[in-house]
């Protein structure tokens, strides 16, 4: 009977053994170690910690990201030459549209979060002065009730560090009630300022955890620091520059109030399509 050829390329197919092997014999060991203290215990008693649980679904996941590169590759039946074609008829016309829309899916990473940054930052900011500009459009217009006044107290006051100025208008809205327009204007951009920078710090822990799932999907464990190069750089980000990190040690571009900086996956080489 003829042998079924494997769906899996050699390399990957070692990972996935050595994955399994490695895995279950730890777990045999345990169990065994466990019997020795009590001979009637169960192996359903023995089990992984969550960090190594995690760390075996990561292992997987980055083989099936191998497995589904080597099909995604070994399904395309057009020649390079047919890729560039325009004028393709039928099904060729369908496999090229639908092989490049996969591909085109592979943008670079800064470009990727890039758009997930400047979407998100829109985001957060407009819910953070949502509510914040109505109250001030009210107390501009003197039809603002002493409950929204004390909500916009509320507002300005939330970890705020204001300069003497700024602390003085929001000490005599609270005293007095009321605001002379072109200190309600003052204050107003004030506290937007504030917003941005809150919803560019909020924006930037998501975006550094979003890349982190990102890269971990895409089979990528380190990247190059990269930094805007110029005065506003800090000191230690500055001498990170152009250095190699592994990612998830350590603080990450981005994470960091205000941080600018962002990361240049270094992707794996490719490995031997003949195995090891």
């Amino acid at each position: 009977m003829k042998k079924k050829k494997s769906q899996f390329p050699h390399s990957v197919e070692k990972q996935l053994r050595f994955i399994l092997s490695t895995n279950s014999s730890k777990l045999i060991k345990r169990y065994k170690e466990v019997l020795k203290k009590d001979k009637n215990a169960e192996f359903e008693e023995v089990e992984f910690s969550n960090a190594e649980k995690k760390k075996i679904i990561n292992d997987l996941t980055k083989v099936a990201i191998a497995t589904n590169k080597h099909v995604f590759e070994s399904w395309r039946t057009l020649t390079d030459d047919e890729l560039k074609m325009t004028d393709l008829k039928g099904a060729k016309y369908w496999i090229r549209e639908n092989y490049l829309r996969v591909k085109n899916m592979n943008k670079t990473f800064a470009e990727k979060m890039t758009v997930i940054r400047d979407d998100k930052y829109r985001e957060l900011l407009k819910t953070f002065n949502g509510s914040l500009d109505f109250r001030f459009d009210k107390l501009a217009n003197g039809r603002i009730t002493n409950a929204d006044i004390d909500k916009l107290l509320t507002q300005l006051k939330a970890n705020y560090n204001p300069n003497s100025e700024i602390k003085t208008l929001i000490e005599k809205l609270e005293k007095t009630r009321n605001l002379k327009s072109e200190e309600i204007k003052t204050l107003q951009s004030w506290a937007n300022r504030r917003n941005e920078l809150w919803a560019r710090n909020e924006t930037g822990n998501i975006c550094a955890s979003q890349l982190q799932d990102l890269w971990l999907e895409n089979g990528i464990e380190k990247y190059i620091w990269r930094t805007e190069q110029d005065s506003r750089v800090r000191l230690e980000h500055m001498e990170k520059e152009g250095k190699i990190f592994e990612v998830g040690v350590g603080i990450m571009p981005m994470e960091e109030f205000g941080c600018r900086c962002w990361a240049e996956p270094i992707r794996a080489k490719k490995e031997d399509k003949n195995g090891d």
